[in-house]
């Protein structure tokens, strides 16, 4: 039943009503759902099925829910049991919490609640599920790569002539060793292709400037090493000078007029060439001679398959090595700093960087800060620290435009930036939204390879979702006491406010015939009230369970607003519409949150506006393409005076205002709303024309 896409469930409760209304709920939504009444047949049930989801009062006949979830447990530590009870105590939730209760829901259940609940945990055991899936895949994998170093080995004994050892570069040495002694020649090199860039480059030579060596790259095709890589033939040229089709291009590389260049072929695939010049005894070089160095070509060919085989399993196994080091040790790392400094060190055993940089994502005003820097020319790099980087015509989603964009700002900035040559940058996302970037430099050309960008992704966004989940750790256990303290606060000024309004009450009874002190009375009254009703709000927000979402249309609370404000803009003569693409999803979202933020829009907007404009409201669907994420956004724009430039990037700070009368709460207090909905509010103004605020919701 496990392996139904739906989902399988099984529902425990000694009331059967209960069962037949949540095996109806879950069965209209898509689920498969058996019922027991029974802890000792609920007991069978478990042991004989895999059930997804087991959804269990804490008393039943039989085996109660701590029982079941115990055995669930034993039978696979992967279960997820979701407990209900209408009993509910501090000592129950802590027991089955400690025995790994996925949640805890108080009877009577609100169903959308607990659909809600449901749903989470089948998300949970997908994602353990592909968890495993993962683990055992890798595993798989490894075995695969130790079998495969274990073949290369055992080759290696084999007793190939030319694989006398593992090492590539000694091997390399040995072959144009052997092959300068084998036909003859004072000068020889061994070039091989460089698979990502389609280039030939002398990896070791015989007779050759070491200044030639470090600087020759040639491009297939190009020269007589390229034309023979690109074609695959062997070549022999008796006379350069007089050889029409490489005389002019090459007549400056070489010293003596003859010189073959064989492929190094293996199967289909060119791996690079080996070419010989300067025949000792100033011959020319014979057909016999290329045809013996074709023949020792493809030996060395097949020992330096294998060879270079063995390098790219020890240089995955060095990979998978770090890459563990990096996962099992950042976790324990108290701050983000030591984080960043950990993994630039660690990762220069795999990638050869001289610097690496973070930098944060603001997606507002779509900048990126330096937060820190690493390595090369460090002194120098920190007092970059928390500078911006304008990436608004940059596309974040281009490597290139990325690593430009940084690129250029390291040497406009930095003392010596000039020196960094090579630049990559990959993108860190976490929870679906981008965070930063996580770049890499260094001092030599073209130094990095999309292997390394692969990796260096990996790392940074494994080392980012950490650093979140810790802050995240931190942040709720923050709120949790705040919450608490709120909820006692709050219950305390309950009585005062009270015996207060009492008071008041008492007050005006015995002075009824002054209309003046029944006036302020009635004033002081409605004060009173309205404190108290603060105070029932921060009991609500001091308790998350009162706040819950729903799956609603964004053009419902649109409609509902301006309704609320309808009179207000008659007496302004300002014209409210609104524009509804069609098809539109609903979002998650809480009722009464959006009004009030979609209030504290209009307020502003109205006062922009004073008199006489208009304020239009257009919904659409909007993907952000950087994230690579679908919104609902609801744009609002009026027709006001604007915002000063310099004040844009302040609209959302907490107690920042322009107004002589404002708090600056209102906008902060939206971008906090709308955080809370996992989405973004932004604004774009235009001094003298007006001003647009565009809330997006996530689908």
């Amino acid at each position: 039943m496990s392996d139904d896409p739906a989902g399988s469930i099984l529902v425990i409760d000694d009331e059967q009503r209960m069962c037949d209304s949540l095996k109806a709920l879950l069965t209209s939504v898509g689920y498969m759902v058996e019922t027991s009444v029974d802890g000792n047949d609920a007991s069978e049930k478990i042991a004989a099925v895999d059930y997804d989801v087991i959804l269990s009062d804490i008393r039943l006949p039989g085996k109660d829910g701590i029982e079941l979830l115990r055995e669930a447990r034993e039978k696979d530590p992967l279960s997820v049991v979701i407990l209900m009870t209408a009993y509910a105590s501090l000592e129950s939730a802590v027991e089955a919490v400690s025995e790994g209760a996925y949640d805890y829901l108080l009877k009577p259940v609100d169903f959308s609640q607990l659909k809600l609940a449901v749903r989470r945990a089948m998300d949970k055991k997908l994602s353990d599920r592909s968890r495993e899936a993962l683990v055992d895949e890798l595993q798989y994998k490894n075995r695969l790569l130790k079998r495969r170093i274990a073949e290369i080995n055992a080759l290696y004994r084999a007793g190939k002539s030319l694989s006398t050892t593992s090492e590539l570069p000694e091997l390399l040495s040995q072959i144009i060793n052997l092959a300068t002694t084998v036909i003859g020649a004072r000068t020889g090199s061994i070039m091989l292709i460089e698979r990502e860039r389609s280039n030939l480059s002398i990896q070791a030579a015989v007779g050759v400037d070491q200044h030639v060596i470090e600087n020759t790259t040639l491009p297939l095709g190009s020269s007589i090493a390229g034309h023979v890589a690109q074609s695959g033939e062997p070549l022999i040229v008796e006379d350069i000078e007089k050889d029409d089709r490489f005389g002019r291009a090459a007549k400056t590389h070489y010293r003596s007029k003859s010189l073959l260049c064989v492929p190094l072929r293996v199967k289909n695939e060119i791996l690079g060439v080996i070419n010989l010049t300067d025949k000792a005894g100033a011959e020319s070089f014979s057909k016999e001679d290329l045809k013996l160095l074709t023949t020792f070509a493809s030996q060395a060919a097949m020992a330096l398959d294998d060879a270079r085989h063995y390098e790219d399993a020890k240089r995955k196994m060095k990979q998978f090595a770090v890459l563990y080091e990096i996962a099992s040790t950042i976790p324990d790392v108290e701050t983000f700093d030591k984080v960043s400094s950990f993994i630039h060190h660690t990762i220069k055993e795999i990638i050869p960087l001289d610097l690496s940089i973070w930098l944060s994502w603001n997606q507002r005003s779509r900048k990126m800060q330096v937060t820190f820097w690493e390595g090369w020319e460090k002194e120098a790099g920190e007092s970059l620290l928390q500078k911006e980087i304008d990436f608004s015509s940059v596309d974040v989603s281009i490597g290139k435009e990325r690593a430009a964009a940084v690129a250029d700002f390291i040497r406009s900035n930095h003392p010596d930036g000039s020196k960094i040559v090579s630049l990559s940058s990959v993108p860190i996302y976490a929870q679906g939204m981008l965070y930063g970037l996580f770049c890499l430099g260094s001092l030599k050309e073209n130094a990095f390879t999309i292997d390394h960008e692969y990796i260096s992704s990996i790392v940074a966004s494994q080392a980012t979702s950490v650093y979140e989940r810790q802050r995240s750790i931190l942040n709720a256990t923050r709120l949790v006491t705040m919450g608490k303290m709120m909820s006692e606060i709050s219950h305390d000024l309950r009585k005062p406010l009270t015996n207060i309004r009492g008071s008041l009450q008492v007050l005006k009874a015995r002075v009824p015939e002054n209309e003046e002190a029944a006036e302020m009375i009635d004033i002081a009254d409605k004060e009173i009230f309205r404190l108290t009703e603060l105070v029932k709000e921060l009991v609500n927000f001091s308790n998350p369970n009162k706040y819950q979402m729903e799956m609603r249309k964004i053009e419902d609370v649109v409609s509902h607003v301006i309704k609320l404000v309808a009179n207000d803009a008659k007496r302004r003569n300002i014209k409210i519409d609104s524009e509804i693409a069609e098809g539109l999803p609903a979002v998650s979202l809480n009722f009464n949150e959006m009004i009030e933020v979609l209030l504290n829009i209009l307020m502003n907007a109205f006062d922009a506006i004073g008199k006489d404009g208009s304020i239009h409201f257009k919904i659409s669907r909007f993907r952000d393409e950087s994230e690579s994420k679908d919104y609902v956004r609801t744009e609002i724009r009026d027709t006001g005076k604007g915002i000063e430039p310099e004040e844009i990037d302040k609209v959302f700070v907490r107690y920042h205002t322009t107004k002589e009368s404002g708090t600056g709460l209102g906008l902060a207090v939206v971008e906090r709303i709308i955080m809370a909905h996992n989405g973004k509010v932004s604004v774009q103004s235009t001094l003298g024309e007006g001003t647009s605020f565009f809330v997006d919701l996530p689908v």
